[in-house]
């Protein structure tokens, strides 16, 4: 349970980065929201999209820790963060060079 509490921190820190680093991409031009709902959280003013996007990410980390089974959630959440943490480093790369 440790590790997977180590997990869930790491992906809701990594998805608050990767929605700052989208809102900054988006304002230089290198960046579209592909993600048709968070498009249109996007052209409602970054406040709802943060708000969405972190609002499922908790509701992920809630669902998660109440679960029944919570060891089978360390598989799933051990991809997300391994995605989220590409999506971060390549957003990072694309901005800073």
């Amino acid at each position: 349970m440790r590790r997977l509490k180590i997990l869930l921190i790491l992906l809701f820190v990594l998805n608050l980065a990767d929605g700052i680093l989208l809102i900054w991409g988006e304002s230089t031009g290198f960046f579209q929201e592909v993600n048709p709902l968070m498009r249109w959280c996007l052209e409602r003013g970054t406040g709802t999209f943060l708000s969405v996007k972190i609002s499922i990410c908790l509701a992920y980390i809630l669902v998660t820790l109440v679960a029944k089974k919570p060891k089978y959630m360390n598989p799933v959440t051990s991809f997300l963060v391994g995605i989220y943490t590409i999506i971060v480093i390549r957003s990072l790369g694309l901005l800073i060079l």
